[in-house]
């Protein structure tokens, strides 16, 4: 999820700083980890609005560049996620 949720054209840069130092990531991580706890939508919203706002994020890197997971992205493969899951759950019809 974490490679899938950040920007294409970033993702080389983003390889070379994963290797030099993974602590840049941690946010990310922290984000990805309350995401999946989630129960529901507005509890999603509320990581989201806390990882927009948290002071890791104000480095240039991350708030210019935008060398982080992309909220959109996240969001997007939620409900990919939950399509799918929807849609195995329903009953065949016979």
């Amino acid at each position: 999820m974490f490679w899938r949720a950040l920007p294409p054209l970033l993702r080389p840069l983003a390889w070379g700083v994963w290797w030099c130092d993974r602590r840049y990531f941690q946010p990310d991580f922290e984000l990805l980890a309350s995401v999946g706890e989630a129960c529901h939508e507005r509890a999603l919203e509320r990581e989201i609005a806390e990882f927009r706002s948290d002071g890791r994020n104000a480095r240039f890197w991350r708030r210019r560049v935008r060398l982080r997971v992309s909220t959109r992205r996240v969001r997007q493969a939620l409900v990919a996620m939950r399509d799918r899951q929807l849609t195995a759950s329903l009953p065949l019809g016979r």
